[in-house]
């Protein structure tokens, strides 16, 4: 099950399925207080929330198992991942098994693989492709204006973060005639230049040559020399294990270590490579950072980039 599917059709799911998780790298709060928003309106269901961190299993389970005159309810339980271990390990066993009658909904950083709960995969960015996927968590009449200043967002940032994503609506529901000059002025100022980094390597690791060495030349001075070696050792490392863990179908660990890489990658570029040209790029990063202590010269590191575009 995926996050396009429920949004389609979230009677469909919530009503028929006791157990649905929500799982990320980390707790995108204004996204999930959309979706809970969106799927309490389309299915004319109560929602109800339980503060986990003061809930005992024993003093709520009759309120999840009772239903009043066969009255359906969905529960919210928010981020379990927050709980201490013996607490999170007590209540998915109980949600695991649980049975019904009302909806449970949940978050939660760890992973885990249960056959009886939908587990959705929330992405730490998205692309515009799949931004027109969430579309329809708003009113027909906003949908034009979102898309068409969604558009200008993504064509500047190309990745953004679920809740900035929130957080573009915002604006573009207010902004009006003044779109262009606010965009021009104001957008770095509120989407972190993390977004721009995603841009570099997913350009790098797409073999797209133009578009890396264009943004390569716009962002090489924001950033130290140790910065820039210390990103792209990280970037291949993930990129060798994450194509591992894909080539072995361990989708559980391939999530894991896809955190920080670029969502083109993760989505259908790292199809393009054989794990040896990552393990071979970094490499030589580690010998780049010996020799730059033995009096070596920085312009070998976009010797590495010749790897991904000759």
């Amino acid at each position: 099950m995926n996050l396009k599917q429920l949004i389609e059709a979230p009677e469909k799911y919530i009503k028929n399925s006791f157990m649905i998780g929500f799982a990320g790298t980390s707790y995108p709060l204004l996204f999930l207080k959309k979706i809970r928003d969106y799927i309490q309106l389309q299915c004319g269901l109560k929602m109800l929330y339980i503060d986990m961190q003061d809930a005992e299993l024993a003093q709520i389970r009759a309120q999840l198992e009772m239903s009043f005159l066969g009255h359906q309810n969905i529960y919210w339980l928010g981020d379990l991942s927050t709980l201490s271990l013996k607490n999170y390990m007590q209540w998915m066993t109980y949600l695991s098994n649980y049975k019904g009658p009302h909806s449970i909904l949940f978050f939660t950083t760890k992973e885990f693989s249960d056959k009886n709960m939908k587990l959705i995969s929330l992405p730490e960015q998205i692309d515009y492709i799949f931004f027109k996927d969430l579309l329809s968590l708003w009113s027909p009449e906003d949908r034009e204006r979102l898309r068409y200043t969604a558009e200008l967002i993504f064509k500047k940032v190309g990745v953004l973060s679920l809740d900035h994503v929130m957080q573009m609506v915002e604006y573009a529901q207010v902004l009006g005639s003044a779109r262009s000059s606010f965009l021009n002025d104001w957008l770095t100022s509120i989407i972190k230049p993390e977004s721009s980094l995603f841009n570099l390597s997913g350009a790098l690791f797409a073999g797209d040559k133009r578009s890396f060495l264009k943004q390569w030349r716009q962002l090489q001075k924001d950033y130290e020399f140790p910065f820039w070696m210390s990103y792209f050792s990280e970037q291949f490392f993930r990129a060798y294990y994450y194509i591992s863990c894909k080539k072995n179908n361990n989708h559980i660990e391939a999530r894991k270590i896809g955190f920080r890489l670029p969502f083109s990658f993760l989505q259908k570029d790292w199809k393009k490579w054989e794990q040896s040209i990552f393990q071979d790029a970094h490499q030589r990063i580690v010998d780049i950072d010996f020799n730059l202590k033995n009096g070596g010269s920085e312009i070998m590191l976009e010797q590495v980039f010749l790897l991904f575009y000759t």
